[in-house]
Formats: structure tokens, sequence, C-alpha cells
């Protein structure tokens, strides 16, 4: 089983060397394999040293690391919630419901998967992003599938991308976070067999937790682990969880056990 931690939005603004160096090796300890960090579509400008020196620590703790493209044209999950920059700033491909009016989800717009300028963004931005950082896997999260296109089409178009993820890294780790209950999304089904690598994936999400979501945590997680998934993804301390200590005591220790 391979364990990998959610390290997102901790390599913001300004850092403090010595506590990511603290962070990666505890993580490490705990027994995660690979760290995963969130890249916006403008962090190759905004942010590029800062996960510059993730990487490095990591690397010096032999962790691998994955990247989640962070809501990217409005059609990928991640932590934080807010539009696209690309999707506000080009608006003509956005997707429009029966009446004209711009499709909007919790996050802002979304711009239209089905057209080749969306598509073509997606490729460069992906391509940017592999070649500006050694990154060696990638975690889609919450990919959404719009009403208006079909799941198979959509799916060809992660094919495409995946196999030029592979020519380059064969051995490059390839997931998707998925979300059952939203009609919008595009279930593990749907998408490609040829490049989903890993069989089951399970996701801790324990964010927002409060104090008695806590004491279930263990029963939570054993449930999960009760057939040993191939990918086990969590949060390092989760935003607004009531009593994070205890939570991430509890699944360290099934992680570890």
């Amino acid at each position: 089983m391979i364990i990998n931690c959610f390290y997102q939005s901790k390599f913001a603004y300004t850092i403090v060397p010595w506590q990511i160096r603290e962070d990666l090796e505890r993580i490490r300890r705990q027994g995660a394999d690979w760290i995963t960090l969130n890249v916006l579509e403008q962090d190759r400008k905004a942010a590029r040293e800062n996960i510059d020196l993730v990487m490095n620590e990591a690397q010096r703790v032999n962790l691998k690391v994955a990247f989640c493209p962070e809501r990217w044209v409005g059609i990928f999950g991640g932590v934080n919630n807010f539009p696209s920059v690309w999707t506000v700033k080009n608006m003509t491909y956005s997707l429009q419901d029966a009446q004209g009016q711009w499709v909007m989800i919790e996050s802002g717009p979304i711009s239209d998967p089905r057209l080749e300028e969306t598509q073509g963004f997606i490729f460069d931005k992906l391509k940017e992003t592999f070649r500006t950082w050694p990154f060696q896997g990638i975690v889609w999260d919450r990919p959404y599938l719009p009403a208006v296109m079909d799941a198979q089409a959509y799916g060809e178009l992660f094919d495409h991308w995946h196999r030029w993820i592979l020519d380059h890294n064969p051995d490059a780790l390839i997931a998707y976070l998925t979300r059952a209950n939203s009609p919008l999304q595009l279930t593990d089904r749907e998408l490609p067999a040829l490049t989903h690598k890993l069989a089951r994936t399970v996701f801790f999400d324990h964010r927002g937790y409060t104090a008695e979501q806590t004491d279930e945590l263990s029963e939570t997680i054993a449930q999960l682990l009760a057939e040993p998934p191939s990918l086990c993804c969590y949060y390092d301390y989760p935003a607004n969880v009531e009593d994070p200590e205890r939570s991430m005591k509890l699944l360290t220790a099934a992680l570890s056990a």
C-alpha cells in the first residue's frame, strides 16, 4: 500500500524552511512514501522558489512528490475554494446552460472541456508543471464531468494527458480522488482503465471534523482499510479540525499498524 500525505498550501506566501524540514521528517516517520502538493495555474510564477524548497527537502528524506492541479479551468478540486484565473479571464470558453447563463459551481465558473482552447490550456499547464519541477506523479482531485459532455469523450482527454506523462516517466503515479455523491463528477468506472494504474484508492478526508467525529475516526479508518487499498491518501493537519492533534495521532497509529 502506498501512503500519500496531502501536504497542501503549506508553502504559500512566506515559509519558514526549518518548519518545512521538520514537517517532512515527521511525515516520513509516520510511514508516508509520498506527499502531494497543490499547484495553482499561476504557481510557476507565484510560488516557484517555495515549491523548489519543499521538493528539495522531500528528496532529502526520501519522499516522492506528486501534485494536484488545483482548480485548473474550474474543472478540478483542491483545498482552496476560488475561481480559476484562466477561466475568469477567458469566459468566452466557459460552460453555459440552456438559457445562455454561465454554469457556476461553488468555486466559480467552469471552462468547457469540449473546447480545444480549454484542452490546450490544461495540456500546456500539465507539461509546464512537470518540466518546471521533478514531480513523480499526479493526483486528479474530483474531476468534474459537465452534464453536457459524454463521459467516454471526457475519459479520452485523460488518456491523452496520461500517455504524455507515462511517455516521459513510465513509473509515474496517477490517481484520482472522486466524490460519488456529486452528479457532476466523473466516477472511477468512467475514467480510462488504460492509465488508471491504481485499482483502489482510499481517501481520508477529515477536514472540518468536530471532536465527536474524531471519536469515530479510528472506526472509520478500520472500515476503509479492511480491504487493503493500492493507495491511501490523507491530509497533514487538515483545516478546521476541533482536535487536530488527536486526529493526527489516530491516523498515524492506523497507518503504521
